[in-house]
């Protein structure tokens, strides 16, 4: 007999009812335990955590960037002042700036690599009537002219008249004006619009056809301020080539933004002269004096000047001179002034300038006058100023002429 069968509990008989009875195995009853609430849970307890870290990092981050930004407002260093945009701030003199007077009208200030030439570069200046259909600038501008060291190319020309009118013309109003885009410039506290010009030479009618010269890359900007004060028009150019100056444009805005008129009690009288280009060097005159460029007998350059005009048919000594003198040194062309203006009781000194020095030569002429030199060695060339003693209070008028005078 099967064991399992052996030990089991016996049947009931047949048709008896059966009685319920005690399982071999009672029921296991699990504990329960309370449940935690949700937020308790360990997962998000984790959660909160990690919350409240980013919380305290953003906090610490934005305290710090306040302090640090703070800190940095008060010690950061400006190489080249900023001014608030406007056409009449000034900008504080500085070491990185110079500062330069526009015609005797206005000031201007301007940084390093730009600098102030005493001439127009052939590419925008026309030297004759042959190439004047083919140059931007077509007759003398009073200057001053500024121009990047770094690229020549590019300049800043000035140009005063002492006049306000609707439509003024400038000295390089020659060309084609037509093709332009338009930049923003900020120098002004309400951003204006400045046209960038494409300049070309005007239209050639040849063959029974207008020719259109090519664009060959020349850029022009002009900005223009009037003074109902001074009646006096003031307007600068840029004149630079596509694509070789990044730095063209922010100078023109940084030059403009230092722009101002001067008071009239401001305003030198000799300071609205105007100025003569005299290669290697530059004088400024009065407007309405005469010049001439000559030569003389050894074909030496020079430049006569006289308070009145001198007529062709006139043999008139001029009351003043600038000659191109054909010496190597200061010390060779002395003896020669001696000798060919038969000068006695010469006297020598040098005068020290901020950009040189020059030798002034006092002596008596052949006619028993006083006369005054100015000698001038500048790049191989050495160019002498000389009264001739014929003016009405000419020693003065030397002495104001002789510190206009730069290279």
């Amino acid at each position: 007999m099967d064991p399992e069968i052996q030990n089991s509990t016996p049947l009931p008989p047949f048709g008896a009812p059966v009685l319920p009875t005690t399982p071999i195995h009672p029921p296991i009853i699990e504990e329960t335990k309370p449940k935690k609430p949700l937020f308790l849970q360990p997962i998000m307890l984790v959660v909160y955590g990690l919350v409240a870290l980013l919380v305290l990092l953003l906090v610490f981050g934005l305290v710090r960037n306040a302090i640090e930004g703070s800190h940095t407002a008060q010690i950061s260093p400006t190489p080249i002042p900023t001014v608030q945009p406007t056409p009449t701030v000034f900008l504080s003199p500085t070491p990185n700036l110079q500062s330069v007077i526009i015609g005797g009208k206005a000031r201007i200030q301007f940084s390093e690599p730009w600098k102030v030439i005493t001439a127009i570069p052939d590419r925008y200046s026309s030297s004759d009537e042959k190439t004047k259909a083919t140059k931007i600038i077509s007759k003398t501008c009073t200057g001053p002219i500024l121009q990047n060291s770094l690229v020549p190319t590019s300049i800043i020309v000035f140009d005063t008249l002492s006049e306000i009118k609707d439509q003024p013309t400038f000295c390089w109003t020659n060309g084609n004006f037509n093709d332009y885009n338009i930049r923003k410039i900020s120098t002004f506290n309400a951003i204006r619009d400045m046209k960038v010009v494409k300049w070309k030479p005007n239209a050639v009618f040849e063959n029974g056809v207008f020719q259109q010269p090519v664009w060959q890359k020349t850029l022009f900007e002009e900005y223009t301020q009037t003074s109902d004060e001074l009646k006096s028009t003031v307007s600068m150019a840029l004149l630079f080539q596509d694509a070789t100056d990044g730095t063209a444009e922010s100078t023109l805005d940084q030059i403009i933004s230092s722009f101002h008129f001067l008071t009239k009690g401001q305003v030198d009288p000799i300071s609205t002269w105007t100025t003569q280009f005299f290669d290697p060097i530059s004088v400024k005159l009065p407007p309405s004096w005469w010049k001439k460029t000559s030569a003389t007998a050894k074909n030496e350059k020079i430049l006569l000047i006289n308070p009145q005009a001198i007529s062709e048919d006139q043999q008139i000594t001029p009351a003043f001179d600038i000659l191109d003198l054909a010496a190597q040194s200061t010390d060779e062309a002395l003896p020669l002034l001696t000798n060919t203006g038969s000068l006695t009781n010469v006297k020598t000194e040098e005068v020290k300038l901020e950009n040189g020095s020059y030798i002034r030569l006092n002596a008596t002429n052949g006619a028993q006058k006083q006369v005054l030199m100015a000698i001038f060695s500048v790049r191989s060339h050495i160019v002498v100023f000389q009264d001739n003693a014929l003016a009405d209070n000419h020693a003065e008028l030397f002495d104001q002429i002789v510190k206009t005078i730069s290279w």
